[in-house]
């Protein structure tokens, strides 16, 4: 019903009341008063009993108009109370239609009832009355934005409704669309020809015509433009912007969501406007883009704050996206308290729920008082309608129940995802911390070493050596946490890599042998004879048998035996560890694998061993199964070998050369470059390499890139884990730049991880060293990285011709000496040419120059330039018919005697001897 014609009627109905009061007028301000009270959802049972004696006022004045509007109405309450009563005024309803005479009137309601059924998600009520209308519309010509809305909506419930959904109604959807799109043309509305376009698009990207649906959106936004409607405009760009998605077309997704934004930020639509900015940070967060993310979501915040939302319900998933983007941004404070906020928010909204149904039921108690009241009046109703109100309470009473327990399980289950959110903060930060313990007990663990070779008294190494054991034993126990910690976040993946397992598992078992012998324990083991190669990841299988070996030494006296048995078969590892001597009974097998059980009977605890044993079977898809027959504990491993695993990162070959990195350094005394965030870490590596090599040392890693670059260090240690620039980060500027290619980079890392290792190798780093490092470790490993380079510098001593390929492996190497000899070439006859002409010529400066030729060659750069001359007279002497002065001064020298000498001294010979050699 048209607003116009219902104040109209409430005038109407109002003045006739209070006016003139008369029995025959009282009707139309009964159907008014219900009329108000359906409206605003309030007090259904006054509604009910206006509209009642509305209703039952106009059949005995037999106007049927007025009688066909008081139906309507009656079915729009009893829907929702008095159920048992609705089926009766549907079917009136529907009599009625027939006999109406003003179609139009029927139609409206028809296609007010059908959305109104729609809204209450009864489909079949809805597509009944929509029909209907639709037949008395084409029957008499009506022609209306209602009526374009009502052929849409018959379309819409041909394809979503799942009663009335079917593949074949998809081809009567677009039928009824595509009138409707007639009829807009047809009255030139254009809000219902963007309605209808919008619809049109929708139907073809359910069809995947995504072309053909971007077409359509585009003439549903011009008719909107055209009428400056808003709301419709953004619409339309989010199903653009979804249909580019679909795509795969991400950029311009964005583009859309950017698009629809900025219309909305002309407009008064707040609330549309944070829901736009939740759809793009949503999308933003899709596609990892974790900062961008952020800082939308915060804009939606932002607006949610304004209160636009009364319910609640979009502020509180935008808080819980925007905690899910500061958690993948690595702002776990921030996440942590958002997600807090909308946990509150959420529950102040369930309160307030509740109270709204408190409040609603004293309001229906207040209706009950009031009706009784009215009903004690009408006396010729009175049995009748106590009835009706007894059963509309108790229905009401039926459904609030139904709603309160409904609400109740969807706080459940939204408390259920919290507490899994919060556990997944909780293990983030317990990573973080665990990590933190690697730093102090690297300042634990290397002085200890200094000190036991200092310290020669037995009582003071056995203290050093207890010390000693048990930092090691704290660096086991988060080594075990980190795994556990990664396995529960599901971030560890397996690394496999072809090698010969048996091989493997007796370098593992070797420190057990060495044990045994130490503690006198029988220790006895079987393998398979199996020399082939298979895919498996080395460091879970060595955490697996280690944990299992440790627990099995550990709780064995020398009295009794451990047996350790590896079997291949049709590509399955099985492993079995078994102790006899053991104390575990049957019944307590199953709670071996709990997180530090302990036998109450004895106080023997377990640790995290078993259970990180049992973790990594799990990820690696194995079986794991413990027994105990008589005195002996056995566990039997199964672990499946394939190159196929859900889990698993493969590494062949080709990726692992990558570990092989030479580079040519030479100095007397080598200049190292320590990048370190942590200054007591800083300070430890100085104390441990100072007596050996000059030291520099940088805090970050944008103070270290500038060092080096300035300073050309013959090595650089780094970590990793550093503000401003990481170290994987410095590695790679640092072997992309020509000026420092050459120099070999040590990473230093907590994260013990091969995966970890491998994005090292990736950065081109020359070596890796976990921390807490040994200090012999760390010496040995410079060392030899500056002795493979001098092995190269010696190679450059015996090239007569300088060749980069062939000296260097680094592209950029090769490149600054392909430079280096294009200058020489040029100069090397110019007896004035100096250093500092080289390094201008190189476009680097003259310390530059010096450092970089001394750690590709091992010579100065008055040294390389005389080597190349000399060198380049040694091919010339093999000349016939030229003189020993000619070649001196055609190679840059002004004095043959001077000349002689350093030809001799480089060459071993005096250049006249050259001459004669055939």
């Amino acid at each position: 019903m048209k607003l116009k014609y219902f104040f109209f009627l409430f005038s109407v109905g109002i003045h006739l009341a209070f006016t003139q009061k008369t029995n025959d007028n009282l009707p139309i301000f009964w159907f008014t008063k219900a009329q108000e009270l359906v409206n605003h959802e309030t007090k259904l049972d006054s509604a009910y009993y206006y509209g009642t004696k509305s209703w039952k006022a106009f059949e005995s004045q037999k106007k049927d108009s007025l009688s066909f509007l008081a139906t309507k109405l009656l079915v729009q309450i009893t829907s929702k109370i008095h159920q048992n009563e609705n089926a009766y005024y549907l079917k009136v309803i529907q009599e009625k239609a027939k006999k109406t005479s003003n179609k139009k009137i029927v139609s409206k309601v028809f296609m007010e009832l059908g959305t109104y059924y729609y809204n209450i998600q009864n489909d079949d009520l809805a597509m009944q009355f929509r029909l209907k209308a639709d037949e008395i519309n084409t029957a008499y010509q009506i022609k209306n934005r209602t009526v374009v809305s009502n052929l849409t909506g018959i379309a819409q419930l041909l394809i979503f409704s799942k009663k009335i959904s079917n593949s074949r109604n998809f081809d009567r959807a677009e039928k009824y669309v595509v009138k409707a799109l007639q009829i807009a043309e047809e009255i030139q509305n254009d809000t219902a020809i963007g309605a209808v376009y919008e619809k049109y698009a929708h139907l073809q990207a359910i069809k995947q015509e995504y072309d053909q649906a971007k077409k359509y959106l585009f003439k549903g936004l011009k008719a909107s433009q055209n009428v400056k409607d808003t709301l419709r405009e953004s619409s339309i760009y989010l199903s653009l912007a979804r249909i580019q998605e679909a795509k795969k077309q991400k950029d311009s997704a964005l583009f859309y969501y950017q698009k629809r934004i900025a219309i909305l930020r002309t407009s008064t639509q707040k609330k549309e406007l944070a829901f736009a900015y939740l759809n793009m940070g949503e999308f933003l967060l899709e596609e990892e883009r974790f900062p961008e993310a952020v800082a939308v979501l915060e804009r939606a915040r932002n607006i949610f704050n304004e209160k636009v939302d009364q319910r609640n319900e979009l502020e509180i998933k935008t808080l819980k996206t925007l905690a899910k983007a500061y958690s993948k941004n690595n702002q776990p404070v921030q996440a942590y308290a958002t997600l807090s906020l909308a946990t509150k928010k959420n529950d102040s909204t369930i309160i307030a729920l509740n109270d709204a149904q408190v409040l609603e039921l004293e309001t229906k108690y207040q209706t009950d008082k009031k009706e009784q009241a009215i009903k004690l009046l009408a006396t010729e109703n009175r049995l009748e309608k106590n009835k009706l109100y007894a059963v509309g309470s108790l229905m009401l009473l039926v459904l609030i129940s139904t709603l309160f327990i409904g609400y109740h399980y969807k706080n459940k289950i939204k408390t259920a995802q919290k507490i899994q959110e919060l556990n997944e903060l909780k293990s983030r930060f317990f990573t973080n911390i665990s990590h933190e313990f690697r730093t102090p007990l690297t300042l634990i663990k290397s002085p200890l070493q200094s000190l036991q070779n200092e310290i020669k008294k037995k009582d003071q190494l056995d203290k050093l050596e207890l010390i000693d054991q048990n930092s090691n034993r704290m660096l086991e126990l988060i080594n075990q946490l980190l795994a556990l910690s990664k396995i529960d976040s599901g971030n560890l993946k397996l690394l496999f890599k072809k090698e010969i397992v048996i091989d493997f598992l007796q370098n593992v078992i070797a420190p057990f042998r060495f044990e045994a012998n130490e503690k006198k324990k029988n220790f006895e083991v079987i393998f398979t004879e199996d020399s082939n190669s298979y895919y498996f990841d080395k460091d879970v299988l060595e955490k697996i048998v280690s944990n299992l070996l440790s627990n099995a030494f550990k709780y064995t006296s020398e009295k009794n035996t451990i047996t350790f048995e590896a079997i291949i078969s049709n590509e399955i590892l099985t492993l079995i560890v078994s102790n006899t001597g053991t104390q575990i009974k049957q019944e307590e097998l199953p709670q071996l694998f709990e997180r530090f059980y302990q036998k109450k009977e004895t106080n023997v605890g377990f640790g995290l061993g078993l259970t990180l044993v049992k973790e990594l079977v799990d990820l690696y898809k194995g079986t794991i199964q413990v027994q105990v027959l008589k005195d002996t504990l056995t566990f039997q491993v199964t672990l499946p070998l394939q190159k196929e695993h859900d889990n698993a990162i493969l590494i062949e070959e080709k990726e692992m050369s990558l570990h092989l990195h030479e580079n040519t350094t030479g100095s007397n005394v080598p200049l190292l470059l320590i990048v370190e965030d942590n200054a007591d870490i800083r300070k430890l590596l100085i104390s441990v390499l100072q007596d050996s090599y000059s030291i520099l040392e940088a805090k970050d890693g944008i103070e270290g890139l500038e060092i080096a670059q300035k300073e050309i260090p013959d090595c650089i240690i780094s970590d990793i884990m550093m503000p401003k620039l990481s170290g994987y980060e410095l590695t790679q500027k640092i072997k992309s730049d020509e000026l420092t290619s050459f120099i070999p980079v040590i990473l230093l890392t907590a994260d013990a991880s091969e995966k970890s290792q491998l994005q090292g190798v990736k950065s081109a780093a020359d070596a890796f060293l976990t921390k807490p490092f040994h200090n012999e470790i760390l010496r040995e490993t410079i060392s030899q990285i500056l002795l493979e380079r001098k092995k190269l510098q010696e190679r450059y001593r015996q090239e007569l011709i300088l060749k980069p390929t062939e000296i260097v492996m680094d592209s950029y190497d090769e490149k600054f000496i392909a430079r280096l000899e294009i200058i020489l070439d040029n100069n090397l006859s110019n007896p004035d040419f100096t250093t500092e002409d080289f390094a201008n010529e190189a476009n680097i400066s003259r310390m530059q120059l010096h450092r970089k030729l001394k750690s590709l060659f091992g010579v100065s750069a008055t040294e390389f330039i005389r080597n190349e001359r000399l060198k380049l007279a040694y091919e010339l002497l093999q000349k016939p018919n030229v003189t020993v002065s000619e070649v001196a001064y055609a190679v840059g020298f002004n004095e043959i005697t001077y000349f002689s000498k350093c030809f001799k001294d480089y060459f071993s010979v005096p250049p006249s001897s050259i001459q004669k050699q055939p």
